[in-house]
């Protein structure tokens, strides 16, 4: 079983994060979360055999549900928790939104190391390139990091 950690994905309000942690959450279960839109998804995990339980929580946003769902997955035994987080940049626990600062409380109470990644975002027209194509490229690069852990 891998070490416990918290995979975070942040960045700006509206930028892709949630979409990110589903699409990751979509390869690594083979199914289609339960959900109205991106930011109903319950905190869901997947199993596997080696023993390792990936949690997934995609509601990240200021006085959100963000701290009870990956609450809720620390408390089922996640030993990996990819979650979303809305923050334009990471700083010190002590003068951070209270998005980072709910991370950081709930690693440090739990025992959890944390990584922070930012989705790979589109910010310019392509013809050749959605969010959706990105999303599914930063997923496969989440899944290899997890693989690494």
């Amino acid at each position: 079983m891998k070490t416990k950690t918290l995979i975070i994905v942040y960045g700006r309000e509206g930028a892709g994060k949630s979409a990110s942690v589903i699409e990751i959450y979509k390869k690594l279960s083979g199914k289609e979360p339960e959900m109205r839109n991106l930011h109903d998804m319950k905190p869901d995990w997947v199993e596997f055999p080696d023993g390792d339980k990936i949690g997934f929580a995609s509601e990240g946003d200021p006085r959100s549900r963000q701290k009870s769902d990956i609450q809720s997955l620390i408390d089922a035994g996640c030993n990996i928790i990819i979650c979303a987080c809305r923050a334009n940049i990471i700083i010190n626990s002590t003068k951070a939104v209270q998005t980072v600062k709910n991370i950081y409380g709930l690693a440090e109470a739990n025992g959890y190391e944390t990584i922070w990644t930012h989705h790979y975002e589109l910010r310019s027209t392509s013809r050749y390139h959605t969010e959706e194509d990105l999303n599914v490229v930063f997923a496969d690069a989440m899944i290899d990091l997890i693989h690494r852990l």
